[in-house]
Order: structure tokens, then sequence, then C-alpha cells
């Protein structure tokens, strides 16, 4: 829904009381959450079974065994700095569970006791709340880059890319020089909406984005059916040679069915230098026709079918998700269809659920890994699996509270909202510290 924002002064007056109500629930609980933040005694707001990590990767579960970490590891070593809050960002997912993004800056840290004065540092911590016995408590803490200047970031703006056949919006990232890039699709909406909430977070991060639809718009096939793989090679083409883009720094990033694209074009096209597969197959899927299941391929190479896995309507099935298992038992189509990843020329990130409703993403992940082991792959290679999760969890925390109809289609997705808010906010800090290793995102600031 678009909301014209002129019109807001015209209607104010009249806004119902039950939505004044809600709005200053809403803002009383956006100033709840901040002042855990900011002020003395946030443990007193922290659950028990916190769920914590920093920006080197050591995990604790439990706030028991967070405080003893910190106590044993981090609080003997270095002397108390002063830590300020540069901004704080928080995202509504329901009403009783929040993300929020907190920038900061630590200054006048010394190593020890009369040591050495270390280095000022600035970055981000990524928490997830949830309200339980009516109080706001901290259920995840994940510190997304210690390593990394993470100044306040400034909101990119869009342009509008129709050109060369492509319907994209690109985002370029402040201050000057060549920029690492990330191509972005989405799944089986084939549009530009979800593909564009990628947009301006990753832009504040350094890189140049370029949001793709690739059909479902104007201009573009009407279906997810023979999509021609050159398409997406047209978009890798204009990002490199746009003035303010690294071409030797380029990744691809999709998900649901873009993340089976964003295998297949990994695996085809080498001057990708990065992969970011959220829930994703290890196949080369059918078509998808609105009122019927395709025996054609979705995409197309050279101007013919790749192959694929069709799906199995020999008999009548339970769910989407039943009718991809079935078809995975296709053994011979399975084979000719298998993405060849090994051939993908960088690192690849994947992200799955254990409770995904659409197709089992974590098995169809398990395989890709399997696969890039069987051929002695040589890049890095990370799997991010949430047993607990669903379909939905690939891009940024979501920035307001889902409608009802919204709400209800992704729990049909699986995962309950906690457990998609959770995994949410732990995968999209994990994209950016590995797209920023993956690629190299210079200190921003300096």
């Amino acid at each position: 829904m678009r909301i014209v924002s002129v019109s807001f002064l015209l209607v104010a007056s009249i806004v119902p009381a039950d939505t004044v109500q809600a709005q200053n629930a809403r803002a009383a609980d956006e100033a709840a959450i901040k002042r855990i933040l900011t002020e003395p005694g946030r443990s007193a707001h922290t659950a028990a079974d916190l769920d914590w990590e920093n920006a080197f990767g050591v995990r604790r579960r439990g706030l028991e065994e967070t405080i003893k970490y910190l106590e044993e590891r981090v609080y003997p070593t270095t002397t108390t700095a002063v830590d300020t809050t540069l901004e704080i960002r928080v995202m509504f997912v329901t009403d009783d569970v929040a993300v929020a993004d907190q920038y900061w800056s630590l200054t006048g840290q010394t190593d020890g006791p009369g040591g050495k004065t270390l280095p000022d540092r600035q970055g981000r911590d990524t928490y997830v709340f949830q309200r339980r016995a009516g109080q706001w408590r901290m259920v995840v803490q994940r510190i997304a880059d210690l390593r990394q200047q993470a100044p306040k970031p400034a909101a990119a703006p869009a342009s509008l890319i129709r050109e060369q056949g492509l319907v994209a919006n690109f985002y370029q990232p402040s201050g000057s020089g060549k920029h690492p890039a990330i191509v972005v699709v989405s799944g089986s909406d084939g549009g530009i909406e979800l593909a564009d909430r990628w947009g301006r977070p990753l832009a504040a991060e350094g890189f140049a984005v370029l949001t793709l639809a690739y059909f479902g718009m104007e201009g573009l096939p009407p279906l997810l059916e023979q999509i021609p793989l050159e398409y997406f090679k047209t978009a890798i083409d204009w990002v490199r040679a746009h003035p303010a883009v690294d071409p030797a720094r380029v990744g691809f990033a999709g998900f649901s069915r873009g993340g089976e694209a964003a295998l297949l074009i990994g695996a085809t096209y080498p001057e990708v230098r990065a992969i970011v597969a959220g829930v994703p197959s290890h196949v080369a899927s059918a078509a998808i026709y609105p009122n019927d299941f395709a025996k054609t391929s979705a995409w197309t190479l050279g101007g013919k079918p790749v192959p694929f896995v069709p799906y199995d309507t020999s008999q009548p099935f339970t769910s989407l998700l039943d009718l991809y298992v079935r078809g995975l038992q296709n053994e011979a189509a399975v084979e000719a269809a298998a993405i060849a990843v090994e051939r993908i020329n960088g690192p690849i990130l994947l992200i799955s659920s254990g409770d995904d409703k659409v197709w089992p993403s974590s098995t169809m992940a398990d395989q890709v890994v399997r696969r890039l082991q069987r051929n002695r792959f040589a890049f890095p290679v990370e799997h991010l699996n949430y047993d607990k999760a669903g379909h939905a969890i690939s891009g940024p925390p979501r920035s307001s509270s889902l409608s009802p109809s919204a709400a209800r289609a992704l729990r049909d997705m699986g995962g309950t909202e906690e457990e998609n808010a959770r995994a949410r906010a732990d995968a999209w800090a994990k994209t950016v510290t590995f797209l920023k290793r993956a690629l190299g995102v210079a200190a921003r600031g300096n």
C-alpha cells in the first residue's frame, strides 16, 4: 500500500481514537526499548535464555554464560571506556516482538590498567526484544562488526534503471572512489519490491546495490517461465561498468527462487565474486504458472531450457512443500538439474530454515554444501541453518508491524513470529559481515 505523505496534514484531525491510542502505545514501547539500551541496568531487562554473539563468532547461550564469558575474557583485559550511542533504530515485527539496531562509538579504552590507549571504534549491535509478562526482554544480541567503522548511515536515494531491457533500482553509497556492488533479486514474486528492501541498508554499509526485477513487471516476462540467464548477465555487466563500482568486486544475492537463481548465476558467470543464497534450491526448478503446474524450465541459457526438476503431480499433494519433496525423489531429474555450484568463483553464504513450509531449504542447502565438499571447492562456504524458523528469513529486519493477512501468510511459510524475527536479525547481521569480508569494504569515515 502506498500512502501519500502530504495527505497526513488533511486527515490528522480525524484519525480514529483507537488508531491514536495504538500509535501512542507503539511510541511508548519504542521509548522503553531505547531506555533499556542507553540506561544502566540493562541485564535486568535481559532474558535468561539470551542468545549472544560477538563480531568474532564467539557465541554464548544464556545470560549467565554471557556474563561469565565477558567477565573472564573481556573486562580484565581492558579498562572502562566511554560508550556513546550514535543512533538507535527500533523496528516492530509484531506488537510483542521488535528488532533494534544500535550504532555506537567507543572511546578512551586502554589495554588494561595503565596500558596504552586503544584506537577509537564504532560499530553496530542488533537486538531482538520480546514482550514477556508485560515487560520488554532482550532475547538476542549480535555485535555485527567491532572492527569496522559504522557511523550513522545515510539514506541512499534510488535511481530508476530502465535501459538495456533491465527493470531495476540502483543505490549508490556515499563517498568517492570505487565500491563493491551487489545485485539482489527476490523470489517467486519476481518483482522489485522485496529485493528493494536490501537497497538502502546495504548502501549504508558501503555497497553499491542493484535491486533487479526479472518477471511480473512492465517490460518483463509475465511469469517465472524460461527466464534467460543472459538477462542477469546484462545486469551484472551494467553494474560492473558503473563508474562508482569496482568491477572486480561484484556479488549476487537472492532468496527463495532468487536463491536458486543466485547459485545458477554464480555457476555460470565467473565475473560474480560472492554469492548469498537465502532458502535456496540445489537444483534448477520448474516454471510457475498461476493456475497450473508447469512442465517447462524456469530458466534458459543460450536459448535452451536449463534442465529442471518437474513437479510430481501424479497423485494429490497435501502442500507446496509436499509437491517439492516428491519432485526431489526423481533421481534422474535431480542429477540432470543439479546446479554446478563448484564453478562459483568466490565465497558462498547459504541461509536455510528447518521449518520451511515452502520447500525443504535446509536439506537443499545441505546438498549444495556436500557437492562443494566433493569437488573440493576452493573458496569459503558458510551455511546458516535456523531449525525453528520458516521460509521468510532473508533480508533486513522488517521496519513495521505486519498486517494480519501478511502475518498469516508468513505463518503459513513456517516458523513462529519470534523465531523468524530472531533468525532474520541474525542472518542479516551475518550477511553484511560476509559481504564485507568477501568483497572488501573499507572502514567508513576513514
